[in-house]
């Protein structure tokens, strides 16, 4: 499949949706953790493709929402520095499992 940052394009046919998707649900998540714990929270839009070769059309550091496969996401995120410290840390991931806990063991 070839990535261009805004069109993915599949042997049988392109799809915008996705990435803007992505953009939207990136958008979502950034201002729900920002105001329930009260920091700025940035969040970072990605496509996780598992099973695909994602053959970057133009330079993958330009595109705003970065598609790769599940086999490069660890590497991927590895890649960057930490800017946060513990204490903002426990707070996004206490938010985040209050958000996105529906099963109770």
């Amino acid at each position: 499949m070839e990535y261009d940052g805004t069109t993915l394009q599949f042997p049988w046919g392109s799809n915008r949706d996705y990435v803007e998707q992505a953009k939207r649900n990136a958008k979502s998540l950034a201002d729900f953790l920002s105001k329930s714990t009260g920091m700025k929270v940035w969040v970072n839009p990605l496509l996780v493709l598992p099973g695909w070769y994602v053959a970057p059309v133009t330079n993958p550091t330009d595109h705003l929402v970065r598609a790769m496969p599940e086999t490069a996401l660890a590497k991927y995120l590895r890649g960057f520095p930490r800017v946060l410290l513990a204490e903002q840390i426990k707070q996004i991931s206490f938010q985040l499992d209050h958000k996105c806990r529906d099963v109770e063991f």
